[in-house]
């Protein structure tokens, strides 16, 4: 077992972070891109217009890294 973290992720000034579910399911295709490279696992994660929270368990790869390329 890796290391677990909630991360939460938001825009600056409350402003949405996505306008409609074509953008949540894109944030979720660019996720599952990078899981499969960095070899991560995604627990529950909600993602809402003005942020999103993820439960991300590592191993090798850092939780900056990971997050950024997400980001």
């Amino acid at each position: 077992m890796g290391t677990l973290y909630h991360a939460i992720v938001r825009e600056n000034n409350r402003k949405n972070m996505f306008e409609g579910e074509n953008e949540k399911e894109e944030y979720l295709r660019i996720i599952k891109k990078y899981k499969a490279r960095y070899e991560f696992k995604i627990y529950p994660y909600c993602i809402m217009d003005k942020h999103a929270h993820l439960l991300i368990e590592i191993e090798k790869i850092p939780l900056n890294k990971i997050m950024q390329e997400i980001q």
